[in-house]
């Protein structure tokens, strides 16, 4: 059973956090660089709604606009659930024929739980990470180096990006876990199946013995997880080293 539902959830959980750790890194970085600009103001309204709303709130709203409301207006919509749709069908205004099982029938039911988990990666990595550059950004050496005369964009990017990246790595430490657990909320307002669905049926039909086999997987990872986390340590900081 693990096995049957644990591509979908590497697949979602991998493309989802990719996304969210290459998009929040440089809008964190440069809210901070650029403190308290227009640009700052407008990413800290958005972050803050992305960790202030659950997740599954946020599902049920795209749900809601992309799938039933345009649906409704016979706009091109998103499949609301599922991993692919049960037979063929046509999007309308484009007259595009979607084959049952194909690429592109995955893809659509895809994009909507990619979404969710993208957004809620981006707000609260590009917050931690805004903060972090925000203390290095005061610190004498990074003071030092544009006394000395070095270009600006060499002394965010070496000097104080990957020391701010120190506390970052800790975050990292779940990330394994997470990929294999999947995202139980998530998975579950689109029906998709993944180990996180498999999950919360299992204990819903107190079926323990496949709950207690995900929840003991889940702590070996992130056991396994913390281990690389301290190994990435001596990556970022120099000062650091593996014995």
């Amino acid at each position: 059973m693990i096995v049957t539902r644990l591509p979908y959830t590497l697949t979602l959980m991998g493309v989802s956090t990719l996304l969210a750790i290459l998009i929040a890194i440089p809008i964190g970085v440069y809210s901070a660089v650029r403190q308290y600009s227009k640009f700052d103001y407008i990413m800290t309204t958005v972050t803050f709604i992305g960790i202030s709303l659950p997740g599954f709130v946020f599902g049920i709203f795209l749900i809601l606009i992309f799938s039933v409301g345009a649906q409704a207006a016979g706009w091109p919509f998103l499949p609301s659930g599922n991993a692919q749709s049960p037979r063929d069908w046509v999007m309308p205004v484009l007259n595009w024929r979607i084959d049952s099982g194909s690429f592109a029938d995955r893809l659509l039911h895809f994009i909507m739980p990619c979404a969710v988990l993208t957004f809620i990666g981006i707000a609260g990595w590009s917050r931690f990470i805004r903060g972090s550059m925000l203390e290095v950004l005061n610190l004498d050496y990074v003071r030092t180096a544009r006394a000395k005369g070095v270009k600006e964009q060499l002394v965010i990017l070496k000097h104080a990006l990957r020391n701010s990246l120190i506390p970052f790595v800790t975050l990292l430490a779940g990330v394994l876990a997470s990929i294999f657990g999947g995202a139980i909320l998530t998975e579950t307002v689109f029906n998709y199946p993944g180990l996180g669905l498999l999950l919360i049926n299992a204990i819903t039909r107190q079926d323990y013995n496949v709950a207690m086999a995900l929840l003991f997987i889940n702590i070996v990872l992130l056991l396994i997880g913390y281990l690389i986390t301290d190994i990435l340590y001596a990556v970022v900081d120099p000062r650091i080293r593996v014995s």
